[in-house]
């Protein structure tokens, strides 16, 4: 049973681990995606048609 209990909490420390990780790199690549400015200045609005 203790062999059991001592994987279980290497698990758990694992997938904690694993969370603060892909929160880190959500919040990186959430934050590099607002600063980029590759915006076309070529890109104009068009007007459009409703179709009902």
């Amino acid at each position: 049973m203790l062999d059991i209990d001592t994987y279980i909490e290497k698990i758990n420390n694992f997938w904690a681990t694993s969370q603060e990780l892909f929160n880190k790199n959500q919040t990186n690549n959430q934050s590099n995606k607002r600063d980029k400015k590759d915006v076309d200045p070529q890109v104009q609005d068009v007007d459009y048609e409703e179709v009902k």
